[in-house]
This record gives C-alpha cells, structure tokens and sequence, in this order.
C-alpha cells in the first residue's frame, strides 16, 4: 500500500516539487561537472606549469565542494519547509483517516527521497553534457592538446554526488521528524501558514524616515567603496561596517513595501486604477512577510554578481591581452657575436639539422634585429625606470629594417607602414618606458644612425608586436629605419618566427624545443650561456594565466551556485505566496476576471518579486565588481574594460526560474 501511496503522491504533486526538483537537479550537474573537470583528458593533456592548474584546480574544487553541499543543505531545508507548508491539510487528513505519526513521516521521507533519486540521476546526466561544454571552454582557456572524445565519466565525482544525496537524505529525514514529533498534525488542518513581517511596523513618518535613511546609507555606502582605494578602510573597520551595512538593507526591505503603498495611494488614479489596488497589496504582502528573506538574497545575488562580472571581465581581459602580444606560436632568437658559435647559420637550418619536423609549420619568417652605437640612455629618460628595468640604460637600442618590420605586421593582418629614405619610426608596448618613448618622440625630431640623418616620422609609437615575450613586457623600444640604413649595421640576433598548422600536439613541439636548447649550453667565465631562446605561445598562456585561470573558473562556479540558491528561494516565496492567495484569484474570477486577465496579473507579480532582491543587488554588484576590476588593474599593471556579457548566464537562469515558478504558481491557483 505505501510504495503505491508514495509514487502516486509524488506524481500528484509534481507542481510542489518542480522547483526544489529543478534546483537541485541543476547543483547536482554543476557539481559533477566542474568537480570532473581536473580529471578530465583535456586537463590531464597539460604539460609543464599548466599541470599546476590542475592540482590547484582539485584543491579549489575538494573545498568548494563542502560550500556546495552546505547550499544544498539550505536549499533543502527551505524547500522542506515549503513542501511541508504546501501539504499541511493533506498530511492532516490522513492523521484523520488513522494513519500514525512514524507512518505519515516515513511516506513523506520516501516521497521526497524518490524526488531526489529523479534529481541524481538527471543532474549526473546533465553534468555529463555539461561536462563536455566545460573541458571544450577549458581546452580553449588554457590551450590544451587534446583532441580525443570530450565525454567524460569520473567516478570520484559520482561518489561525491551520492555523498550529496546521502547529506540530503538526512536532513530531510531530521526535518520530518523535528516537525512533526511535538505536533498535532490533525491541527495542521485549520493552519494557513501566513506569516508575518519579521519586524514591528512602526508609525508611517518614522516608516518614510527609516526607507530614505536606509536608501541614503546605501547608495553612499555603493558609491564610496566603489573606488578600490577605499577597501583599505575595511580592513580595520570591516565587520562593523559590513554589519552596519545589512542592518540597513534589512531596515530598506522592511520598509519598502510600506514606503511604495503609501507613496501610491497619494496617486489615487494610478492606485485605483484597474487592478493596481490587487496588485499593490499583493506586491506589499509578499515583500513585507519575507523582508529580512529579501535582504539576505539581495547581498547573496550582489556577490553572485559581482564575482561573474569580475571573472568574465578579468578572462576578457587576459585573453585580449594575451592575443595581442603573442600574434605567432614561436619564436627563436639565434644570438651572434664572438661568444657564440652560429655566426653564419640560420635558425631554421639549426633546427632541420636537430630533426625538427617542420611539416607541422603553417606559416614562417625569419629577420634580422640590428644594433649600432646607440644605447637607451642616449634616447630615453633612464631615472625612473622600474625595478627590473636597472639593466636597460646601458644596453643597446633594437634596429628594425622597414621591409621586415612590414613582412611582419602583414602575418599579422595588419596594412604595411609608408617610411620615407630619411625617415624614422619608433615601436613600442611596454608599459615600463611607454612615458620615456612618448617624451622621447616629443622632443627628438632627428636622428643620426649608420652615417644616416634620420627625421621623425610620426610623434606616436607604433605597437607592433614582432617577437613574442612575456605579456606586458614587450618591446621597451626599437628603432624602424630604412632598409637601405641597416646595410653595415651590426647583426645582434637572427629571430624567427611561425604558426603552426591547426590540430597538431603542440606538447611535442614544447617537448623537443625544451629538450633542444638544453644541448646549447655552456659556460664562459663562470657564466652560463646560450646562442638559442625560444618562445612558444603556450608558454606565454602558462605563465599568465596560471592561478588566474583557476580563480576564475572557480568564480564562476561559486557565482552559479549562489545565483541558482536565490532563484529558487524567491521562487519558493512565490509558490507559497500564490498559495496563500488562492482565495483572493478565485474571487478575481468570481467578479468577471478572466483566466487570462488572472494569469497576466500572476505573471506580473512574480516579475515584481523576482526584481525587488536586484533593487540593491543592482547597484551594490556594479559598485562592488568596479573595486574588484579596480584593485585588480592596479595589481596586474593592466586596464580592464568591464565585461557584462557573462552576466547572461544569470539572465538565462533568471528566466528558467521565472517560468518555472509561474507554472508552478498558476497550477497551485487554478487547481
């Protein structure tokens, strides 16, 4: 009898279960994926400081994963008590009907037991599929050489979802009993389960006085530690302040509902007008009973927010920064001089007669950089350089010949630059000397080089990127002269340059360049010394993404789970709130409103509701992710352009809840 009461009560109210349904089918495929994620082939597949990733990548996970399973936790006692307060009459029925206590608890675990099996297996295979979306945007990210099946099954992360559901099963199993051990549940017949506002309502001045108060601390508050700079004043007063803080965002939801109906009845044609006056007080009774609700999920989304905005905009930024100054996937330098053995060979022919295999090269150049007399101190302000940068003055300034600096930016897709015989130009993109070049091209109008007087060709510095080095710290300066200039100049290294075709394994080609220039070493007055560098592209994607990278995946993961947490406890209020006004639709449709008119003002009020928690969450997640961008700029040495495009994946779950709840909240209505 009770395995069939089970399964026809969960089939029945399959409206009160969809969005606990839905919530944690969604958690459970986010934990499995990104849990999956650093075992999967495609991290695996990393080589070099890039398999740091993956360690740093599973630490960041184990813990996180003890972050989710406590959401889970919460979500699953809210939703609890919401499925407890949706069946109320229903349990008390059969209490009247002589079903005991153990009996009514046990088939209500085993419901909800049954829709968390429904939940595991759907969130496993969703997982699975998000999986595959996951290791593709990582294998993008981090420049992996994978190129086998992208699905993936790990069993750790299996077991951590059973761990997940087993946590499940125990807090409902707790809350089924604390609830019902004390109680009369034949009483739960007459219960309605309408609550009250938290906090005593006071007089309407002191109301109006405490909602422009708590409005005026809070914009102040967003927009004075939207500037990093302030953080700093956080760090002795910080739990003060931020307990000050959600006492007044607490105090503006307390208050708003009563601020918006008293401010509308002063505007009797907008108030009374249709339905406004329903609308209004249902809007007014929701917000007012779940006020410190309200308060709690508006600084949960703004950290959501904020952490997707700073993410996205930090990945935005690396991975514009890191297409810009590494246009090739290698480049190596053959040094000449006495020192060096190599002074008549290419470096192509080296690398051929090594076994390199350049049937995987797309594209290739190779160009001499040139060197005469001239040294940095001789063109540039050499006083306030940075710290690493102690070296430059004295050493030589880089000569480029027009014709390969052209060849150069023509791989590069950009249009040949006009120089004239007597002529000049300067490149440059590293930040440390970007104020020196520019002073130097304000004031230098010529120079004299090889016997050759040389004029200023243009005032700004070209920024070219035409060998690849770290990101940020690229060229401090060279000279781009005629062709016919560089003739009997000095050559001080041969560079070259390429791109691989698409779909090699390029940790064959790291592998054998690393392997290569260790046989090139050798010692000369105690130092040690190489006539080879080399840079790849990969390498340059390691060194600066690095810890980055992770934090960011991680940001993004933490934000979701947050996002997903809040929808689905305002999505829950709103179940409960359509169930509480039942009375109040019937009798809507009793005085002539159509079904259609009923579902319009639904839709409204849930739209309504779902908005009011963003109302702070809106300001505060700006104001917030501008310090984080902020302080991150100034830490990285770099200029971040917010980027709010990832914030549509809070739109795009911000819309399924919506749906959902409205679903769930007609069907509560109409049935």
């Amino acid at each position: 009898m009770y395995p069939k009461l089970i399964l026809r009560n969960v089939f029945r109210n399959l409206q009160t279960y969809t969005i606990y349904f839905f919530s944690l089918t969604l958690i459970y495929s986010l934990l499995y994926a990104f849990n999956a994620l650093p075992s999967h082939p495609v991290m695996q597949s990393l080589s070099g400081a890039k398999e740091m990733l993956t360690t740093v990548m599973s630490q960041y996970m184990g813990l996180l994963s003890y972050l989710i399973l406590s959401a889970i936790a919460f979500l699953v006692v809210y939703s609890t008590n919401f499925v407890l307060g949706r069946r109320k009459k229903e349990l008390g029925l059969y209490a009247t009907l002589g079903m005991k206590k153990k009996q009514i608890i046990r088939t209500l675990f085993f419901e909800t037991m049954l829709v968390n099996i429904f939940s595991l297996i759907l969130g496993f295979l969703l997982g699975l599929i998000l999986l595959v979306i996951l290791s593709k945007v990582a294998s993008e990210f981090f420049m992996a050489n994978y190129f086998g099946s992208l699905l993936f099954f790990d069993s750790k992360s299996v077991i951590l979802l059973v761990y997940s559901y087993l946590v499940t099963s125990f807090i409902v199993g707790v809350m089924d009993i604390l609830t019902f051990r004390k109680q009369n549940i034949i009483a739960l017949i007459q219960e309605n389960g309408v609550k009250k506002s938290v906090l005593a309502k006071g007089k309407p001045v002191l109301q109006a006085l405490l909602f422009i108060l708590s409005t005026a601390v809070i914009g102040f508050g967003a927009l004075y530690f939207s500037d990093y700079h302030h953080l700093s004043f956080l760090k002795s007063w910080g739990i003060l302040l931020v307990s000050v803080f959600v006492i007044f965002v607490i105090l503006f939801y307390n208050t708003l509902s009563h601020f918006i109906l008293v401010s509308l009845r002063k505007l009797p044609q907008t108030y009374y007008n249709k339905l406004n006056t329903f609308k209004i007080r249902q809007f007014s009774k929701q917000a007012d009973s779940n006020s410190v609700t309200l308060a709690v999920l508006s600084l949960t989304l703004t950290l959501a927010l904020s952490l997707l905005v700073f993410s996205g905009s930090a990945y935005t930024t690396m991975n514009r920064e890191l297409n810009k100054y590494s246009p090739y996937d290698v480049t190596v330098n053959l040094y000449r001089g006495q020192e060096f053995q190599f002074s008549q060979e290419s470096v192509k022919d080296r690398l051929k007669a090594d076994g390199f295999d350049f049937n995987l090269i797309k594209e290739e150049y190779s160009y001499p950089i040139y060197s005469s007399d001239l040294i940095y101190k001789d063109l540039i302000d050499t006083s306030n350089l940075w710290a690493h940068d102690k070296e430059l003055p004295e050493s030589k300034v880089p000569i480029l010949g027009i014709s390969a600096y052209n060849h150069l930016r023509k791989l590069q897709g950009e249009k040949a630059v006009d120089l004239a015989d007597n002529q000049f130009l300067v490149n440059a993109n590293y930040k440390g000397t970007a104020k020196q070049i520019q002073d130097f091209l304000s004031t230098t109008k010529t120079l004299m080089i090889n016997g050759h007087s040389l004029n200023l060709a243009s005032s700004n510095p070209l920024e070219t990127v035409y060998f690849l080095s770290s990101v940020g710290t690229n060229d401090t300066g060279t000279l781009i002269v005629p062709d016919k200039v560089v003739v009997g100049l000095t050559e001080d290294h041969t560079t070259y340059v390429a791109n691989f075709k698409e779909n090699i394994d390029k940790r064959k080609v790291e592998t054998f360049l690393s392997q290569w220039i260790e046989k090139y070493y050798f010692t000369r007055d105690g130092a040690e010394l190489n006539p080879f560098t080399y840079q790849t592209k990969g390498r340059i994607f390691e060194i600066y993404l690095g810890f980055m990278g992770v934090i960011v995946f991680v940001m993004i993961f933490v934000s979701v789970i947050f996002i997903i947490i809040s929808l689905s406890i305002l999505s829950l209020q709103t179940s409960t709130s359509a169930l509480d006004s039942v009375n109040d639709y019937q009798i809507l449709y009793l005085l002539g409103n159509k079904r259609k008119q009923n579902r319009s003002i639904l839709l409204q009020q849930i739209l309504s509701y779902f908005l009011v928690p963003l109302v702070i969450a809106g300001p505060l997640a700006f104001a917030l992710s501008t310090a984080l961008l902020g302080y991150f700029e100034n830490f990285a040495n770099t200029s971040i352009s917010i980027d709010i495009t990832y914030l549509g994946v809070a739109v795009l779950l911000f819309v399924l809840y919506l749906l959902v709840t409205y679903r769930v909240s007609w069907q509560i209505i109409e049935n």
